[in-house]
Protein backbone atom coordinates (compact mmCIF):
# COMPACT_ATOMS: atom_id res chain seq x y z
CA UNK A 1 0.00 0.00 0.00
CA UNK A 2 1.42 3.39 -1.28
CA UNK A 3 1.72 6.46 1.26
CA UNK A 4 0.23 8.46 -1.51
CA UNK A 5 -3.12 6.24 -2.50
CA UNK A 6 -4.12 5.70 1.35
CA UNK A 7 -3.06 10.32 2.06
CA UNK A 8 -5.91 10.66 -1.28
CA UNK A 9 -8.11 8.34 0.36
CA UNK A 10 -8.35 9.29 3.74
CA UNK A 11 -8.50 13.02 2.82
CA UNK A 12 -11.71 12.22 1.18
CA UNK A 13 -13.35 10.12 3.81
CA UNK A 14 -12.16 13.27 6.38
CA UNK A 15 -14.22 15.23 4.05
CA UNK A 16 -16.88 13.20 2.93
CA UNK A 17 -17.99 11.74 6.33
CA UNK A 18 -16.75 14.71 8.53
CA UNK A 19 -14.64 13.06 10.92
CA UNK A 20 -11.93 14.60 12.30
CA UNK A 21 -8.14 13.56 11.95
CA UNK A 22 -7.82 12.76 16.17
CA UNK A 23 -10.92 10.07 15.33
CA UNK A 24 -8.57 8.18 12.89
CA UNK A 25 -5.43 8.73 15.34
CA UNK A 26 -7.35 7.18 18.15
CA UNK A 27 -8.82 4.13 15.67
CA UNK A 28 -5.00 3.21 14.78
CA UNK A 29 -3.08 4.06 18.21
CA UNK A 30 -1.49 6.74 16.50
CA UNK A 31 -0.61 10.39 18.03
CA UNK A 32 -3.04 13.24 16.32
CA UNK A 33 -0.14 15.02 15.49
CA UNK A 34 1.43 12.17 13.06
CA UNK A 35 -2.35 12.14 11.72
CA UNK A 36 -1.93 15.45 10.41
CA UNK A 37 1.46 15.46 9.13
CA UNK A 38 0.96 12.84 7.00
CA UNK A 39 -1.97 14.40 5.37
CA UNK A 40 0.29 17.29 4.93
CA UNK A 41 2.53 15.35 3.19
CA UNK A 42 4.57 15.76 5.71
CA UNK A 43 5.50 12.28 6.61
CA UNK A 44 4.58 8.83 5.70
CA UNK A 45 3.57 5.86 7.70
CA UNK A 46 4.84 2.40 8.22
CA UNK A 47 2.59 -0.08 5.53
CA UNK A 48 1.37 -1.61 9.07
CA UNK A 49 -0.30 1.96 9.78
CA UNK A 50 -1.20 2.67 6.38
CA UNK A 51 -2.98 -0.83 6.31
CA UNK A 52 -5.12 -0.03 9.48
CA UNK A 53 -6.41 3.44 8.28
CA UNK A 54 -7.35 1.64 4.88
CA UNK A 55 -9.04 -1.13 6.23
CA UNK A 56 -11.05 1.95 8.55
CA UNK A 57 -12.06 4.02 5.30
CA UNK A 58 -13.14 0.69 3.18
CA UNK A 59 -15.68 0.23 5.71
Amino acid sequence: MENEVVRKKLKEYLEINGVRNNWIAKKINISPTSICLFLKDARNLSSDKLELIWNLIKE
